[in-house]
C-alpha cells in the first residue's frame, strides 16, 4: 500500500510540473508531455483518463440531454488493452506534426485507428485537431499573451 501511495504521489508531481511547451494554450497536456512519460506513467495516465471518462459517461447518461450525449459520443473511444492504446499514441506522436495535439484528442484519434475506421476519417480527425491547435496559437498570439513558449 505504501509503495502504491508513493507511486501515485510521484505521478501527480510529474503531471503537475509539466513545462509550458508540454501543454496546449488551453493547458491540456500534449504529445511533448506524453513523450516524457515512461511506460508506468503512461499506463497510469490512461487508467485515470478512462476512469474519468467512465464516471462522466454515467453522469451524462443520467442527465440524458441531447447535447451532453452528443458530447460524450464525440469523445468515445473503444476500450482496448492499455498496451495497444499506448503503442497507438506512441505512433501518433511519432509524427512531429502531432506533438502539440492534446492527449485527450490523440486518444480519440488513436481509438479510431484501433477500431479500424476508414483512413479518410482518421486523416480528417487528425487535420481538424492540428487546425484547432494552430487556431489556438494564433488567437493566443493575437491577444499578445506570450504564447511563443508553447511551440
Amino acid at each position: 500500500m505504501r509503495c502504491m501511495f508513493t507511486l501515485v504521489l510521484f505521478s501527480a508531481l510529474a503531471f503537475a510540473q509539466a513545462p509550458a511547451n508540454q501543454t496546449t494554450p488551453d493547458g491540456y497536456h500534449n504529445g511533448r508531455f506524453w513523450n516524457t512519460l515512461n511506460l508506468s506513467l503512461r499506463t497510469f495516465y490512461l487508467v485515470g483518463y478512462f476512469d474519468g471518462f467512465d464516471k462522466a459517461l454515467v453522469e451524462v447518461l443520467n442527465q440524458e440531454t441531447e447535447r451532453s450525449i452528443l458530447a460524450i459520443e464525440s469523445m468515445n473511444v473503444p476500450h482496448v488493452e492499455q498496451g495497444a492504446m499506448i503503442a497507438a499514441l506512441d505512433r501518433f506522436y511519432g509524427d512531429t506534426e502531432n506533438l502539440n495535439i492534446p492527449i485527450w484528442r490523440a486518444i480519440r484519434i488513436a481509438g479510431l485507428r484501433l477500431a479500424a475506421k476508414p483512413a479518410r476519417e482518421i486523416a480528417a480527425e487528425t487535420e481538424t485537431a492540428r487546425a484547432q491547435v494552430r487556431s489556438q496559437w494564433k488567437q493566443c498570439e493575437e491577444k499578445k499573451l506570450g504564447c511563443e513558449h508553447l511551440r
